[in-house]
C-alpha cells in the first residue's frame, strides 16, 4: 500500500483528508474522525517499518508516552490503531503553522531571543511530567518511565 496517497480514502474510523507533512519513518495526514466529526491528525509508520517488531514497538510506545501527557503545548494522542497492516495513532490537530515554519520565519528575523523562546516553552512542556514530584524516588521512577518510553532503555 502507497501510504503517500491516502487522501480520500477511509481508514479505520477516520476519512483522510490531505498529506500534512512525513519523515524518515512516517506520514502525518489531516483527516476527520467520524465518530465524533472532529479534525485529526493520523501518524503513520512507514509499511517498510511494519514488519520489524521493534519498529512497531518504539512507534507505539512513542504514542503511549505522549499520550500520558496532559499539557497546553503537548497535542493529545486519541489512540492507537492497526488496520490493513497499517500502524497508526490519531493526535489533536492544531490548525498553523508548524514548528518550522516558525523556527525559519524567526530566523530570517535575526531575532534569537524568539528561537530561544520557543525552546523554553518546548522545554517547560517536555517538564510538565516531573511537576509535582515529591520525592527522589518518585522522579527518579518518572524519568526511568520517559525514558524507557524514549527507546534509550533496554
Amino acid at each position: 500500500m502507497d501510504i503517500s496517497r491516502l487522501a480520500g480514502t477511509r481508514l479505520s474510523h477516520h476519512v483522510i483528508e490531505h498529506l500534512l507533512g512525513s519523515g524518515c519513518m512516517g506520514v502525518v495526514y489531516k483527516a476527520r474522525q467520524i465518530s465524533i466529526d472532529r479534525p485529526v491528525a493520523l501518524k503513520i509508520l512507514l509499511p517498510a517499518f511494519s514488519s520489524d517488531s521493534s519498529f512497531v514497538k518504539r512507534f507505539q510506545r512513542e504514542a503511549r508516552a505522549v499520550a500520558r501527557l496532559s499539557h497546553p503545548n503537548i497535542v493529545q494522542v486519541f489512540d492507537i490503531v492497526v488496520e490493513e497492516g497499517l500502524y497508526f495513532f490519531g493526535m489533536e490537530y492544531i490548525e498553523g503553522e508548524t514548528s518550522d515554519e516558525v523556527f525559519r520565519q524567526r530566523s530570517k528575523r535575526k531575532n534569537s531571543g524568539q528561537g530561544h523562546f520557543l525552546l523554553h516553552r518546548s522545554g517547560k512542556a517536555l517538564d510538565q511530567p516531573y511537576e509535582g514530584l515529591e520525592t527522589d524516588e518518585e522522579y527518579a521512577r518518572c524519568v526511568e518511565c520517559v525514558t524507557y518510553s524514549r527507546g534509550e532503555r533496554r
